[in-house]
């Protein structure tokens, strides 16, 4: 899946995230099935950013070995371990290969914070529908309802969208593009 199929995915599990609380019953038949659609999408983000973080291994290692063999080649005088470092370091191919590992780690911190979201929603049913028994009995013992009601009332769609798009844009900052002098 690449990064604008998983955010046009994301984009579609927001749209699903408002509760309907006067249809709670198939909010609550309907949950394990969401959940399941987008936990689904976790383990291939993983293995695809466990492949580039592998990729980036193996580029440094190739670059070295290469470099030690030829220094010349690659505009070295000397051949010091501390100057190796640097240049495959600065080399273009693993600097793309550092920065298809941090694209890769944005999509799985991306989709986590869309399944923490789809766990809270569910969190969110489970209460609902312990305060509605709850105050479905109250009304049967001809008791006040609990102000609680009205809390849980004014819990809107943009609040959870919100939240949501706080935690992407810390992920994207966390996991912003590297810039090197010679860019």
């Amino acid at each position: 899946m690449n990064k604008d199929e998983l955010l046009a995915f994301i984009q579609g599990v927001r749209v699903r995230l408002p509760i309907d609380r006067f249809g709670l019953a198939e909010e609550c038949a309907g949950q394990a099935v969401f959940f399941a659609e987008v936990a689904e999408k976790m383990p291939q983000l993983r293995v695809d950013a466990f492949a580039a973080k592998a990729r980036l291994e193996f580029v440094k290692g190739d670059l070295d070995v290469k470099m030690r063999a030829n220094p010349a080649n690659y505009g070295l005088t000397k051949s010091t371990d501390t100057l190796i470092a640097s240049a495959v370091t600065a080399h273009e191919d693993c600097r793309n290969a550092k920065q298809a590992l941090n694209d890769a780690t944005y999509l799985v911190d991306c989709l986590g914070a869309v399944l923490g979201a789809v766990e809270q929603r569910k969190s969110m049913i489970r209460d609902l529908v312990d305060l509605f028994g709850r105050e479905y009995h109250q009304a049967q013992q001809g008791m006040p309802m609990h102000a609680e009601t009205e809390v849980l009332a004014k819990v809107s769609a943009k609040a959870q969208e919100a939240e949501i798009i706080k935690a992407m844009d810390r992920k994207r900052t966390a996991h912003a593009p590297e810039t090197t002098q010679n860019e």
